[in-house]
């Protein structure tokens, strides 16, 4: 009865025969024609067509919906086939060029799926496609009842106009590659952007000068689609506009299938899939189609990486070492860690590896003095890891890391030495930079940023535990180098003497970035409750940061994943260069250590922080404010309507 159903419904005159009631506007779209609803579903004559797999589609589907899995049309490097067969398999379908369609798959989980058998139809000249907003996502999510029944179209004839120009290969793409008038989106996500080999690329990285798109960000929450307003914020983001011709990649063609749809929605005029994608282009000539990648991106991981890592399928760098996964933030572990952590990682309080003031336990709480001193929030034990007891005290630090002498056993008691693997993240990315940068600068080889997170944990669809793990502390920092008490890499930390002889002149090759608000570079804001002094070091660069001294989103995508590539472009416009030793600072150190590990990924070859930063330069010795002359410490400061002395 379906197929009779199915057969003649586009030969129906009876007035309750169902309208298409395609909005040309839809979510703001201008060409918001080319997406359906669920209510379309139901129109006479239309055909659906589910794009996932064979498998799915026999588990259950939308009621009528044919079976047309993308794979089936391409050939074993996933280019389409030829035409002619592309005609004899849609005619076997019962598919002809002016059947009306909606096409629909699982968002996310088909990677663009319903995008590339959209994008195939509009090459083969079908000009009534469409592809259903959620898809099979908010199709059920909606209650709607799927059925099991097989259905098949009799057969018919399916003559293609072919569009040559929604399709291109890697020669047109190196032609054009540099002109103003063109742009290719990688579609990707971060990981294979930076330069992992996920899925069998010959090379790892990214098209020189492509914008980075994800697929994924295409998706509202219930996985339809952002509205029009949306989508172009985040396309104008990445310089991808309607007046260039716009070109989409992938690994295999499909993602770039969907970011193809969403240009059409958008209303561009030339846009394009490169069907090939990187299976092609980094299989090719390496001159002819050059690739670029973050020099040290194997330090910024993915969910799949440290997941592999925790069931033994992706083994430590060092044999027989073992790894560490630690979660950071401020404080004792809260309920962001006790809640729900990534399985098997510890609680790192950041005070355990800086702090400002360190008095006798008897004498807590301390008096806040002017400045205000804040005192450590770690436990006895903590302090005794490194050789401190409860009567000790320790000159004033400025939020500094500790000396070498305490942290290096401070970090053997997290359970790490130089050869362990060690994965960090953090609900503040700023925190987790500061003990990446801490552990690099001690001499750990082997340190990886997990990038977004928990977030990004959970995202993937990986369970949290609530345990609280346990460290296993090693009783050297250093095997090679039993007692060793001086960090491997000092070169990555600077102090108030080196600043002050770039400040002079007499370091002639360094740089300071001030990575702050602009507020606060220009001395409009002093945002620390402790820290009343505004302005910034003379000379210093502003290297951008965010809205707040916690905020970074200059550094950052919207999902809290890192974003190296948006900001080097306007470093190198400010003279940020591989030529200069670039030494980064903030307030007190944790949004510069963010910059920094920029840098390091991005491959500078001389980068440090200046630890105490913003805080001790302009309160501590040497400082107007502390009432000292001469002043060694000079500021400019544009507003000067805040403190400068006591």
């Amino acid at each position: 009865m379906l197929f009779a159903i199915l057969a003649l419904a586009g030969c129906s005159n009876s007035s309750s025969e169902k309208k298409a009631t395609v909005d040309p506007s839809y979510k703001g779209y201008p060409n918001g024609g080319l997406i359906a609803v669920a209510a379309d579903l139901d129109e006479s004559g239309v055909v659906v067509l589910d794009a996932r797999s064979a498998d799915a589609y026999n588990a259950g589907h939308i009621p009528g919906a044919l079976s047309m899995p993308w794979q089936q049309f391409v050939d074993s490097k996933t280019n389409l086939k030829p035409v002619s067969e592309l005609e004899t398999l849609l005619g076997a379908a019962g598919i002809k060029r002016d059947t009306r369609m909606i096409i629909y798959d699982d968002t996310t989980a088909s990677w663009g799926a319903a995008g590339r058998l959209f994008w195939m139809f509009e090459y083969l000249g079908c000009e009534n496609v469409r592809i259903l907003d959620g898809g099979w996502d908010k199709w059920t999510a909606d209650g709607n009842q799927p059925e099991t029944t097989v259905n098949t179209r009799k057969p018919a004839t399916f003559i293609a106009d072919v569009n040559d120009s929604v399709v291109v290969d890697k020669e047109y793409i190196a032609d054009r590659l540099n002109d103003d008038d063109f742009i290719v989106v990688d579609t990707r996500t971060d990981a294979e952007f930076i330069g992992w080999q996920l899925y069998g690329e010959a090379r790892g990285g990214h098209i020189p000068g492509a914008a980075h798109l994800p697929y994924e960000d295409y998706f509202a929450a219930d996985k339809t689609m952002l509205d029009y307003n949306s989508m172009k914020a985040l396309f104008d983001s990445k310089g991808v506009t309607s007046d260039k011709e716009m070109v989409a990649h992938c690994t295999a063609g499909i993602r770039s299938a969907y970011a193809y749809f969403v240009a059409r929605l958008m209303g561009f005029e030339k846009a394009a899939n490169y069907d090939g994608s990187i299976w092609d282009w980094a299989a090719a000539d390496a001159d002819t189609y050059p690739m670029d990648k973050l020099e040290n991106y194997q330090a910024l991981v993915y969910p799949a990486w440290v997941k592999a890592l925790i069931n033994g399928e992706n083994p430590p760098t060092y044999p027989g070492k073992g790894y560490v996964i630690a979660e950071t933030g401020w404080g004792p572990a809260g309920d962001a860690y006790n809640n729900g952590h990534i399985p098997e990682a510890i609680w790192v309080n950041t005070d355990e590896i800086e702090y400002d003031c360190f008095n006798a336990r008897n004498d807590w709480p301390v008096e806040a003095g002017d400045p205000p001193c804040w005192d450590r929030s770690t436990t006895e034990e903590e302090d005794a890891a490194k050789g401190l007891g409860p009567d000790d005290t320790l000159p004033r630090n400025w939020w500094n890391i500790y000396p070498d002498v305490y942290l290096l056993p401070a970090i053997a008691y997290m359970g790490i030495d130089v050869n362990t693997t060690v994965v960090v993240y953090g609900e503040d990315p700023t925190a987790a930079a500061r003990l990446v940068w801490t552990l690099m600068y001690a001499g750990v080889k082997d340190v990886r940023f997990l990038d977004g997170g928990k977030a990004a944990w959970t995202a993937a669809g990986y369970d949290l535990e609530t345990i609280a793990r346990l460290r296993t502390p090693v009783a050297e920092f250093d095997p090679d180098k039993p007692g060793r008490t001086t960090a491997i890499h000092p070169e990555y930390k600077v102090d108030i003497p080196y600043v002050r002889n770039v400040v002079n002149g007499v370091e002639t090759d360094a740089l300071l970035v001030d990575i702050r608000t602009r507020d606060e570079y220009i001395g409009a804001t002093a945002p620390y409750s402790y820290i009343p002094t505004s302005g910034r070091i003379p000379g210093a660069v502003w290297g951008k940061a965010g809205t707040g001294t916690n905020g970074m989103e200059d550094y950052l995508n919207a999902d809290g994943t890192l974003a190296p590539e948006k900001i080097y472009p306007y470093w190198n416009s400010i003279g940020l260069t591989t030529d200069k030793h670039l030494c980064f600072y903030c307030g007190t150190g944790w949004r510069a250590s963010l910059a920094w590990f920029y840098a390091y990924l991005l491959g500078y070859p001389e980068i440090s922080v200046f630890d105490s930063s913003w805080f001790e330069w302009s309160m501590g010795e040497g400082s107007a404010y502390n009432g000292d002359s001469p002043v060694l410490n000079p500021i400019l400061d544009e507003n000067p309507d805040l403190p400068e002395t006591k």
